[in-house]
């Protein structure tokens, strides 16, 4: 009998002791670097169901992008606290402008009108494959982004890829899916070669170590994306942060979540933002 009561007692002890365990392990927030919050033409969960997923799972910030542009307008116009809203255009009114966004005229007229809102910091995800990224028009979002000091977060191979960076030089590109399936260490070589590519990590596996770090040999620049975030010192290639553009007057100010500290780069940019965990 005694026995029996000891082990009852040892029991009583570990579970009055696991939850105290649990408190002390800091909880880790989440950057979501790769974000829809699709309509067409209503949303599958509604607003409030989405932002409570959020809290409950400690994500304090996204890069919001949906088709059409009204879920990440409504994301932003909600004022989430504790929620830090990139928000991004996407070309897209309706599936069929996946492959139809490049030629139809009325999606860059699409692009400038929402850019009127002031707090749009990139333009995507749009999907662009091959020499079909020579047309005029992606060209012209193109450049329309790099003159705004604006993000292109472009779903793409690597041929279509190359056209992107080449139509201007000062274009910011993020690497949607950071190309699948492209080599590692190819990506570390175009990471090293062109400064204003970024990457992102949502269904891209393989490209960091348990660390975060770039699982090829050489260090890598760092990036945008959906792995752990690490030191700058580290040159990973899955930095939690990137420094996204400075708001632009007249804009509502975003959210931004505590208890993340500021990125830091050799050159500081003008708007530091916090570095966080980011996973899907």
């Amino acid at each position: 009998m005694s026995d029996i009561i000891v082990r009852a007692v040892v029991a009583a002890l570990i579970m009055m002791i696991m939850p105290v365990a649990g408190i002390a392990q800091q909880r880790l927030k989440i950057f979501d670097a790769h974000l829809h919050y699709n309509q067409e033409p209503n949303p599958f969960y509604p607003l409030e169901r989405v932002l409570d997923i959020f809290r409950r799972n400690n994500v304090a910030g996204i890069l919001a992008n949906s088709r059409p542009n009204k879920g990440t307008h409504q994301l932003v116009d909600a004022k989430a606290p504790g929620l830090w809203v990139v928000p991004f255009i996407r070309p897209y009114r309706t599936r069929d402008d996946v492959q139809n966004w490049s030629t139809d005229l009325a999606i860059y007229d699409l692009i400038v009108a929402d850019y009127k809102r002031v707090y749009f910091r990139g333009v995507g995800e749009f999907h662009i494959y091959g020499e079909a990224a020579q047309r005029q028009q992606v060209k012209r979002v193109v450049d329309f982004a790099a003159e705004r000091n604006l993000y292109l977060l472009a779903h793409c191979d690597e041929a279509a890829l190359s056209i992107l960076l080449a139509h201007n030089r000062s274009a910011k590109i993020i690497w949607a899916h950071t190309g699948f399936s492209t080599p590692t260490a190819r990506v570390r070589e175009l990471l090293e070669t062109y400064p204003e590519l970024t990457g992102e990590l949502s269904y891209r596996g393989g490209l960091t170590d348990g660390e975060g770090k770039s699982s090829c040999s050489a260090p890598t620049r760092g990036s945008t994306s959906a792995g752990l975030a690490t030191t700058p010192s580290c040159r990973p290639i899955a930095a939690g942060s990137r420094s996204f553009p400075k708001r632009r007057r007249g804009a509502s100010p975003t959210a931004m979540p505590s208890g993340c500290s500021a990125a830091r780069s050799s050159k500081p940019p003008a708007e530091a933002r916090p570095r966080c965990l980011i996973q899907l």
